[in-house]
């Protein structure tokens, strides 16, 4: 082989290396642009995540928040049941306590009346009668009151 066939086939391989570096150059360029492009998009898609994550963990915050608002249905029954049975032994307790003290104040009254029948109907300023209506008035209020004061203990 002659010398200028060697520089010949040298020039080509050294051409041909030389597009071959090109080559490859331009393709380790196009992956390394492959990555970079990915790692972008995986750093949006990790702060998309943290965001919908923030979101959901703000949601179940108002939800635990709305549901220490409410009771459950069986609670609620449990408390409406109960309720009445109190109420039904308030309103016990107090009917027993205005019987007592109407009995209470008839016996208070029954002197009144056999003193003003034994004076006969005319009394000294007002008739029997009137003075009988008067007490019992005066009872029926007193009755009322307390009645009324021993609910609102009761309901307290």
């Amino acid at each position: 082989m002659s010398q200028s066939g060697r520089i010949g086939i040298k020039k080509h391989l050294l051409a041909r290396r030389k597009g071959d570096l090109k080559l490859i150059k331009t393709q380790f360029e196009r992956v390394w642009d492959r990555l970079e492009s990915d790692a972008e998009s995986l750093k949006l898609q990790a702060s998309e995540y943290e965001r919908r994550l923030s979101d959901l963990n703000h949601a179940h915050r108002d939800a635990e928040t709305k549901a220490r608002t409410y009771v459950t249905l069986d609670k609620y029954e449990d408390f409406v049941k109960s309720s009445g049975e109190t109420s039904k032994i308030a309103f016990e307790r107090v009917n027993a306590e205005m019987l007592a003290m109407e009995s209470r104040l008839m016996a208070r009254l029954e002197p009144l009346g056999r003193d003003l029948q034994a004076r006969g109907t005319r009394g000294t300023t007002l008739s029997a009668g009137w003075a009988y209506v008067m007490a019992a008035i005066g009872a029926f209020v007193a009755v009322v009151s307390a009645g009324v004061a021993i609910w609102t203990v009761l309901t307290r």
